[in-house]
């Protein structure tokens, strides 16, 4: 017999389905029933093999003991309230188990999740702690949300109009992944994530966040996925000074833009063919960008409205654009030399276009002084044409003074058709 009920202070098992470990004697199953779990000297309930429950909710009274739910080669649904308000409760879901939320339910509880885990309709899971297993699956579908922390060598799927702005972390680990190929256009909003587990695209774009991580994110943002699609994209927000980094090999195709915050790319020393950032164009239209390694597409910084816009040229190491770079009239391009250990940012482009009102910041993190007639390459242009325009702030044959060191500019240096600062006396 089913119906709602409180589980007992002193069971004589943690079967689900032993209606004597129950107050009064019936076990919870129906779309009404709620099971309400208080103190009590078993405290991990385990749904049996083969078993199918539906229920509307699991409570928690203020004074249980933290419980354990253990879901065992069986489904348990929850179609009313789920597991609502903070809970010390923790599902253990096992390899060829469902855990399902559906209508408005919501689920506070801790996850550890071996089997398939399914929100739909509006459900959602606004908090708690999810560790994915290697094999087990979460999937999004209609207009449910995801939240919390999300730690992961299984697989994550945002398909329709399911939602993912409560979500504080989300981490793919190893054979880990996440798929939004079945996400609604135009794709899906997340905060940066973090691991070395992919990310497939399809044709949507993937929207992250700064959270100012101190580790990058080193798996692959890639087309693709359950459902196919190319021309997926990476779109960067957040606030200044906020920041996020890719350090991997991606190869989604339909570009990237950073709309706000600062992304950085980050490539091993000698590596000359992968990429963080994709095979498209890179549009900085707010923000900056900027790190090491290379860009296979255009780099374009600014709009030209107005908004500023970054290219940052920190480290010691060539920052490669395999296409053509423009710095509109509201962009600018940061220049940072270490004159003690004679380094300085730098960036290759094939082609480069300096709009009218384009303007160049140079600093020095040292200040040592170093010799007349030294030459630092800041624009290597390997096209055969020339730097189109100057630098607002910077014309050719003007001169800066950054600390120590007093620098000439000259757009015809190098091979002839690079931008160059000699220092002079």
């Amino acid at each position: 017999r089913a119906g709602s009920a409180t589980w007992s202070t002193n069971p004589i098992s943690g079967d689900w389905y032993t209606a004597e470990n129950w107050n009064p004697n019936t076990v919870p199953n129906g779309p009404n029933d709620v099971a309400t779990l208080g103190a009590s000297s078993i405290t991990t309930l385990t749904f049996p093999a083969s078993s199918t429950t539906v229920l509307d909710s699991i409570i928690l009274q203020s004074e249980a003991d933290f419980y354990t739910v253990v879901v065992k080669e069986s489904s348990l649904t929850f179609v009313g309230r789920g597991i609502p308000g903070l809970t010390g409760l923790f599902f253990d879901v096992a390899s060829r188990s469902t855990l399902i939320f559906q209508g408005t339910s919501e689920c506070r509880a801790g996850i550890y999740n071996s089997g398939t885990i399914l929100f739909q309709d509006q459900s959602s899971r606004p908090m708690g702690s999810t560790m994915g297993d290697t094999g087990g699956a979460i999937t999004w579908s209609d207009q449910s949300s995801a939240g919390g922390y999300f730690y992961t060598n299984g697989g994550l799927y945002f398909n329709d109009d399911s939602t993912a702005e409560k979500v504080s972390s989300l981490g793919v680990i190893g054979p880990g992944f996440a798929d939004i190929s079945g996400h609604n256009p135009p794709g899906l909003a997340i905060p940066e994530p973090y691991g070395d587990g992919n990310i497939y695209l399809g044709a949507n774009n993937l929207t992250i966040s700064s959270t100012d991580r101190i580790y990058p994110y080193n798996g692959s943002l890639k087309d693709g996925g359950a459902n196919g699609g190319t021309g997926g994209s990476l779109t960067k927000v957040g606030p200044p000074g906020s920041r996020a980094i890719l350090d991997g090999s991606s190869h989604y195709t339909g570009g990237t833009t950073i709309l706000g915050g600062v992304l950085l790319i980050q490539t091993e020393i000698f590596d000359t063919s992968s990429t963080p950032i994709g095979s498209g164009d890179v549009h900085v239209n707010a923000g900056g960008f900027g790190g090491t390694g290379h860009v296979p597409g255009n780099v374009i910084v600014g709009t030209g409205e107005g908004t500023p816009a970054s290219l940052i040229l920190s480290g010691h190491r060539m920052f490669r654009i395999k296409q053509s770079l423009t710095v509109a009239s509201d962009g600018l391009m940061e220049v940072t030399i270490d004159s003690q250990a004679r380094r300085h940012g730098k960036v290759s482009a094939r082609g480069v276009t300096l709009t009218s009102g384009a303007q160049i910041e140079v600093s020095d993190r040292s200040g040592s002084k170093m010799a007349t007639g030294t030459v630092l390459i800041l624009i290597k242009n390997t096209a055969d044409t020339p730097i189109t325009g100057t630098f607002a702030n910077l014309s050719d044959g003007g001169t800066l003074t950054v600390n120590a060191n007093t620098y000439q500019a000259n757009y015809e240096g190098g091979d002839g058709n690079d931008l160059t600062l000699t220092v002079i006396d």
